[in-house]
């Protein structure tokens, strides 16, 4: 499961209660027993379509979006991240998800190194950042300043995260080839 909502458990919890004394013998009226059921499908359908797609969340549009971009869907993560930086303004781990989801796409590098630098503003030893930093440099013809960003990510990491020791060699691969 890629995503739990949280509003689906508390809805079920809601609804789970309104059931209960609906049919659990709260009120001693028929009535009463009909406006707690009333009661209770309203709650239903209100939270069933919140949970359904709480897009009002930043994190809704997060979590869509890096999973997007972990299964390669790069335009598709680009505008859930999106979507979340606008929802929570100055969100470090967002702005360097959008820069590497163009970076992956070599598209909009510009942009991307704008909102890395952002990102390393807010964290500047964050082999993450540092990586993304130097992935776009790569993408963008920059080689030798993109591997010196990646190189201080893998000693950052301890060379320990294959992403980023990937990026030493792709762009490693890529300025050997220019020579």
């Amino acid at each position: 499961v890629p995503m739990i909502a949280q509003a689906g458990h508390l809805g079920g919890l809601a609804v789970g209660l309104a059931m209960g004394a609906a049919f659990g013998g709260v009120g001693r009226s028929s009535l009463a027993k009909v406006g707690w059921s009333v009661l209770a499908g309203v709650m239903l359908v209100a939270f069933g379509v919140g949970a359904w797609s709480p897009s009002w969340r930043p994190n809704y549009h997060s979590f869509r979006g890096f999973l997007q971009l972990e299964e390669g869907a790069t335009s598709e993560a680009v505008a859930s991240l999106r979507r979340a930086l606008e929802l929570e303004h100055d969100a470090p781990e967002l702005q360097n998800g959008i820069a590497y989801a163009l970076a992956q796409s070599g598209v909009e590098l510009g942009e991307a190194e704008s909102l890395v630098d952002q990102a390393l503003s807010a964290d500047a030893g964050n082999p993450d950042y540092l990586d993304t930093k130097g992935w776009v440099l790569c993408r963008g013809g920059d080689v030798e300043a993109g591997l010196e960003w990646i190189r201080r990510a893998s000693a950052a990491s301890g060379g320990k995260v294959d992403e980023i020791e990937g990026h030493l060699s792709s762009c490693s691969a890529a300025a050997s080839s220019a020579q």
